[in-house]
C-alpha cells in the first residue's frame, strides 16, 4: 500500500482533467494576505495516517475536546460558529500529526497550538475573537466555551476520519488523504477514482457557510473518472464522544466501494 501522499499528487489526481476543481484549487492560492497558507500546505506530505491503527484510536486517552460547552448556548456567538480560519482545522491537525508520528490528545494539540512557530496560525486568532465576544458583551465563560466547541468539534471529526482510513486500510482498500484535499475538495480521503466523503446528518452541514456549503462531488461535475461515495454516519446521542462507525458501517462501505470500483466483492 502507498505509504505517503505529496500535494503534487493531489493536485495531479483532482484537478488535471477538470476546470471545476482546478479553478478552486487557483482560487485558494489567490486569496489575499493568505499566501502563507498554500505554500505550507502544498509543501505538506501524508505519511503519519498510514501508520496508524484503527485501535490507536479507540485507546486514545484525551481530555474531553468540547468541555462543558453546550450546542444550543455557545452557538449564539455568531462569529465564532462561523469563524473560518486562514488554515483549515484539517491543515493543523494534519501539521502536527506529522510532528508527532501518530494520533494525540486534545491537550497535546492545545500544547502544539500554543508553540512559537504556529500560534499565529490558530492560537493567537482564537484568543482575539474571544475577546472581541466579550468585549461585545458575552459572557467570558461562554466566549471561551463557544471557541473549545468550534475547535473540539473539528478534533473529533479529524479523529474519525483517521479512524475509518485504518478500518479501510485493515481491510485491503489503500485510502488515501492528505489537508489539501480534505479541506478544499472535501475528499475526506480517496482510493484512485473513489471519493469518500464522511458526514453526520446535521443541518448545519453541508448547507450552511460555516459547515460543508459544497458536496465533494459538486468539484468534480466535470470528471467522470472521480466518484464520490457518501458514508453516512448514525447520529449518536452520547455526548462528548466521537462519533466512530460501527463494523457494520465499515464493512457495508467496503462493500460499497469494490461494488462501486467493479471489484469482487470478498
Amino acid at each position: 500500500m502507498p505509504t505517503q501522499t505529496s500535494a503534487t499528487e493531489v493536485v495531479q489526481h483532482f484537478t488535471s482533467r477538470g476546470r471545476i476543481a482546478l479553478r478552486e484549487l487557483q482560487k485558494w492560492k489567490q486569496r489575499p494576505g493568505c499566501e502563507h497558507v498554500p505554500q505550507a500546505v502544498l509543501g505538506h506530505t501524508t505519511s503519519a495516517p498510514y501508520t496508524i491503527a484503527a485501535d490507536d484510536i479507540m485507546r486514545l486517552e484525551t481530555k474531553h475536546p468540547l468541555g462543558q460547552a453546550r450546542p444550543q448556548n455557545v452557538n449564539k456567538i455568531a462569529a465564532i460558529r462561523n469563524w473560518r480560519p486562514d488554515f483549515a482545522f484539517t491543515h493543523l491537525f494534519h501539521f502536527m500529526l506529522e510532528q508527532h508520528h501518530g494520533v494525540f490528545s486534545w491537550e497535546e494539540f492545545r500544547m502544539w497550538a500554543q508553540g512559537p512557530d504556529v500560534r499565529e496560525w490558530l492560537w493567537e486568532p482564537a484568543q482575539k475573537l474571544v475577546r472581541d465576544a466579550i468585549e461585545s458583551g458575552f459572557d467570558s465563560d461562554l466566549a471561551h466555551q463557544a471557541m473549545q466547541w468550534r475547535i473540539g468539534n473539528s478534533y473529533y471529526s479529524f479523529l474519525r476520519e483517521l479512524y475509518v482510513i485504518a478500518r479501510f486500510r485493515e481491510c485491503g482498500i489503500p485510502l488515501l488523504c492528505h489537508p489539501l484535499a480534505d479541506a478544499l475538495f472535501r475528499a475526506d480521503a480517496w482510493c484512485e477514482g473513489m471519493i469518500l466523503e464522511l458526514y453526520i446528518p446535521n443541518p448545519a452541514y453541508k448547507t450552511a457557510y460555516t459547515g460543508r456549503k459544497f458536496k465533494a462531488a459538486d468539484f468534480f461535475t466535470d470528471q467522470e473518472h472521480l466518484t464520490v461515495l457518501s458514508l453516512e454516519l448514525p447520529v449518536q446521542r452520547i455526548f462528548g464522544e466521537v462519533h466512530l462507525p460501527t463494523d457494520e458501517t465499515i464493512n457495508a462501505a467496503v462493500a460499497r466501494l469494490r461494488t462501486a470500483a467493479g471489484q469482487r466483492v470478498t
